[in-house]
């Protein structure tokens, strides 16, 4: 039997699929390994729950960009000229569902302390409304 260009072409395939498979079992791994995250100081409130909350969201914050990255990384530095289009828009796609996931993952890392922020403020207003009907 010979090898032709369709075999070839599958073998390409099934090649990049094993690397792609490496690559993201490597960061599973490493986001498990590293289960929380160290966060920035801004976003701690100060509630053990929140913080422990904010750490796993920014292990997954931290996941995300090694995705991206690597995903940036293979396709720049992967000199095996077996890019066809349909590999490029998928590295394209995870790599913007990447780019979303960060920005959205920095989002709720916002949330704990701008809720917090924003309850102090209620507050404040619930007692100067309730400073003239106590006098």
């Amino acid at each position: 039997m010979a090898f032709d260009r369709q075999d070839w072409q599958d073998s390409l395939a099934a090649k990049r699929k094993e690397r792609d498979d490496k690559a993201l079992a490597n960061i599973q791994r490493e986001i498990q390994m590293t289960a929380k995250a160290a966060v920035d100081a801004e976003a701690l409130t100060g509630d053990p729950h929140w913080d422990v909350f904010l750490q796993y969201i920014q292990a997954a914050i931290d996941g995300a960009v090694l995705e991206r990255d690597g995903l940036a990384a293979t396709h720049i530095l992967d000199v095996d000229a077996s890019w066809d289009d349909e590999s490029i828009r998928h590295a394209r796609a995870r790599m913007l569902c990447c780019k979303e996931r960060i920005r959205v993952l920095e989002a709720i890392l916002t949330i704990p302390a701008d809720l917090k922020s924003k309850a102090e403020e209620v507050l404040s207003l619930v007692e100067r409304l309730d400073a003239p009907a106590a006098a």
